[in-house]
């Protein structure tokens, strides 16, 4: 998305006290003067629609879309992945949408759900869930050696589950809150509990 080529409506990068960067994964936020008119609102929820707007130390008041981005030296800005859904972990910032879209290059793998549970340190662990094209099977080791290599070490699973369906709303969005609070179950496979080693790239 080109700034340059939204006429009416302002884009910028903020950190998360509000603090305006330029080429870094941050916050994407919509100055609130250009969104009066659009009237984004939680239906029946009008305590989280107020929090959509924050004010930033300027006085200037921002509308929160809720999304992480980069934006390159030509002005393009990259989505990258709901702020909501992003894992945290080893003080790396993980895009689930980077370890799904890996994972669903595989060609048994039909569809994907990455997400972040709480480990033992209070940090995240990535886990995910990992539904199988019809007839198709794998074990868990080989889902993992398919994404060594293609993905930094921090960002591969530690856990995995192979599941028949992925929870998805009305409109075909993964519900990921219904998969972290299911979290890790007796079926789950848990690479840390295996010998199974990660190369380090």
């Amino acid at each position: 998305m080109r700034k340059d080529n939204l006429k009416r409506i302002k884009l910028y990068l903020y950190s998360k006290y509000c603090k305006r960067v330029k080429e870094k994964l941050s916050l994407f936020l919509v100055r609130e003067s250009e969104v009066e008119q659009r009237k984004v609102k939680y239906f029946k929820d009008e305590k989280a629609s107020e929090n959509l707007i924050q004010v930033g130390k300027d006085g200037q008041k921002w509308f929160h879309t809720g999304d992480l981005a980069t934006k390159d030296k030509d002005g393009w800005f990259y989505f990258v992945d709901r702020k909501k859904d992003s894992i945290r972990r080893r003080g790396e910032n993980i895009a689930s949408f980077s370890i799904e879209k890996i994972v669903n290059l595989h060609d048994k793998v039909l569809e994907s759900a990455a997400y972040g549970v709480k480990s033992e340190l209070g940090e995240d662990e990535v886990m995910v869930a990992v539904v199988m094209k019809p007839g198709e099977s794998m074990t868990p080791e080989e889902l993992l050696d398919f994404c060594q290599g293609k993905m930094a070490y921090f960002m591969i699973p530690r856990y995995i589950d192979f599941v028949g369906k992925l929870p998805k709303s009305e409109v075909h969005r993964i519900m990921k809150r219904f998969l972290k609070e299911r979290g890790i179950t007796e079926a789950t496979y848990d690479r840390e509990k295996t010998d199974y080693q990660i190369k380090r790239i």
